[in-house]
């Protein structure tokens, strides 16, 4: 399907139409002064292929118009495509027709009541009816092959455009070259997210090995650190992160020893054991004081005891306590003198039973309060002997603590080393702990790798290749090498050839390739383009590629215009009417009037914006 520019229309705010038409299968030239708006060419085209962006710097253009649009010339029908003004901001709104002859409105209100679809249908619409056979290429794609912007043309080092990744520009060249097929273009396509995949993967990997290494020296430095405090014996060199981690796992199991670990806890358990051995003393002293009390109490009562003793004796001399006296058994006689009397005195009867039960009460207390006292006694022996056990007891402990206390400071920071670099380790282990992502990562890598040399195979086989790449390039390099000589570029009797990897042109001095960032000025630069794009497109005809068939030259180099206007001229002849040049110049033409698309433009006469549209102060 052969796509050529019928015509540029720019509508003003008022509703007035500025329209270019242009020949199909021809040289097309716009000649004009600077800031007549010829640089405004390929960005409105551009912007009325699905670019949401109008590329064109601020000024009169910008301003002044209000709708831009192009009509295409297909085999067999035209499409009309139109575009707000963006007002400095993307726009994707389009008013979009397809007919066999579309009638240019003389205003822009029909595209402003009917914006029936946006960038990304134009694009679709465009590219199916140029017959683009993949969903991995569109029309956008064939931007870079159809534009050639001054600053471009000027470019030594680059060919295309630098808005598309160079590998994109070859999968689209190889494809509209027809190297490469759908599937070729699908296997690219997934090469080349494969290999972002694997590259991406293998960064982490690296990142990881670097970490593990940093990780290996930090371990062994921790190992190093634990032999010197005696958490590790083994004198080995450690060199694997995992044999590092399992000794560093070994040196975390150490524990202070318990009863050091009571005495570090502080002066708690020790002022605790003064003040329990304070109050074991305490109540020592306590039940001395009550045995020795009793003692007392059990000498002054066996005094007494002694003396109640003397006095019952005394009693026991005159027989008051003897049962068989008669004179107290018999009561009718008088106790003193002994004489019969005629009645018995009561008193004396009771005497005899007072002195009777005093003498049994005195044996009962006396035999009763020895016992309660040595009792007593005794059970306070008893209790000072289990306190004097507990005190005997603490004491060990109290003189063990302060024996142990002499040495603490040695042992307490020996000790407390090794659990700071526990903590370390406990650190080390825990930030470790994600280690096998490494292995993780190395699988995945390999895995990539895998597919990827899968898809490169699929893709150097040949059986699948309608041309192949390198005599495609040598056929065009005859071509370019004519038009080098034509155009008297540098080193124009020596071959020049398109490079479709470096995606650059290369003139072969005496077998020496020369690139075109090594040739000498603007002129050979711009050469090099022209030739280029020319034998490309030349094959894209040949080929019957799915590629709008023409090329549009912002301003090349005036010196040598001629030669450049005549092979131009000669290329569309030679390929009439299936490519269209479009070519933008400052230099006033004599022998190619009939190429001109309008009249030389003058600022303040011709431009692309009407000198009428513009306002005056």
């Amino acid at each position: 399907m052969n796509m050529q520019i019928k015509s540029i229309m720019i509508y003003n705010k008022r509703g007035q139409c500025r329209r270019l038409d242009f020949k199909q299968g021809e040289v097309n030239i716009i000649a004009g002064e600077q800031k007549t708006g010829k640089s405004a060419i390929i960005p409105i085209i551009d912007y009325c292929l699905g670019n949401p962006t109008l590329n064109i710097f601020s000024g009169v253009v910008t301003d002044i118009v209000d709708f831009y649009a192009v009509l295409y010339q297909l085999t067999d029908k035209q499409v009309l495509v139109a575009k707000p003004s963006t007002r400095g901001k993307k726009q994707s709104q389009v008013y979009y027709e397809e007919a066999t002859e579309i009638h240019l409105p003389e205003n822009s209100e029909k595209f402003r009541k009917n914006l029936n679809v946006d960038d990304e249908m134009v694009i679709q619409k465009l590219s199916r009816l140029l017959e683009i056979s993949t969903t991995e290429i569109s029309i956008r794609d064939t931007t870079v092959f159809l534009f050639q912007e001054k600053s471009l043309l000027d470019d030594g080092k680059r060919l295309f455009s630098d808005h598309v990744e160079d590998e994109q520009i070859k999968r689209s060249l190889l494809y509209f070259l027809k190297i490469q097929q759908d599937d070729d273009l699908r296997n690219q396509s997934d090469l080349s997210k494969l290999q972002a995949k694997f590259d991406k993967e293998k960064r982490k990997l690296r990142q990881l090995e670097k970490s593990n290494s940093e990780k290996i020296s930090k371990g062994q430095n921790l190992i190093y650190r634990a032999r010197s405090v005696g958490l590790i014996s083994s004198e080995s060199e450690i060199e694997t992160l995992e044999n590092i981690k399992q000794v560093l796992k070994e040196a975390i199991k150490w524990q202070r020893p318990q009863q050091l670990s009571e005495l570090i806890e502080g002066d708690i358990n020790i002022s605790q054991l003064e003040q329990e051995l304070k109050e074991l003393r305490e109540r020592m002293r306590n039940i001395d004081a009550s045995i020795t009390e009793l003692r007392e109490f059990d000498k002054l009562s066996k005094r007494y005891m002694e003396s109640v003793d003397e006095q019952a004796n005394h009693l026991k001399s005159i027989h008051l306590f003897d049962s068989q006296d008669d004179l107290l058994r018999h009561s009718k006689k008088c106790p003193l003198c002994g004489s019969e009397l005629k009645n018995a005195m009561p008193k004396i009867s009771g005497i005899r039973d007072v002195l009777t039960k005093l003498e049994q009460d005195l044996a009962f207390v006396k035999g009763k309060e020895s016992i309660n006292l040595e009792k007593e006694i005794e059970k306070h022996k008893y209790e000072r002997q289990k306190l004097s056990q507990q005190i005997e007891d603490k004491n060990l402990v109290r003189i063990s603590y302060y024996k142990e206390r002499n040495a603490l400071p040695q042992i307490s920071m020996r000790d407390e080393e090794k659990i700071g670099i526990q903590y370390m380790i406990k650190d080390y282990l825990e930030s470790t702990s994600q280690s096998n992502e490494r292995g993780y990562r190395q699988s995945e890598v390999e895995k990539l790798q895998r597919e990827i040399n899968s898809v490169k195979t699929k893709l150097e086989s040949k059986s699948n290749k309608v041309f192949e790449e390198k005599p495609t390039f040598l056929w065009l390099s005859e071509f370019m090498k004519g038009w080098a000589e034509k155009l008297n570029l540098e080193n124009s009797g020596s071959g020049y050839y398109f490079d479709s990897d470096k995606l650059t042109v290369f003139a072969n001095r005496k077998g020496i390739p020369l690139a075109m960032s090594e040739m000498r000025g603007h002129f050979n630069w711009a050469g090099c383009h022209i030739i280029a794009l020319l034998a490309l497109h030349k094959a894209f005809l040949d080929r019957q590629s799915s590629i709008p068939s023409f090329i549009i030259f912002d301003q090349p180099p005036e010196e040598n215009a001629n030669k450049t206007f005549e092979l131009f001229k000669e290329v569309c002849k030679e390929l009439i009417p299936n490519l269209q040049i479009i070519v933008t110049t400052h230099c006033q033409l004599t022998d190619n009037e009939d190429f001109l698309v309008e009249p030389y433009w003058v600022d303040g006469k011709y431009a692309l914006v009407p000198y009428n549209w513009i306002p005056r102060l």
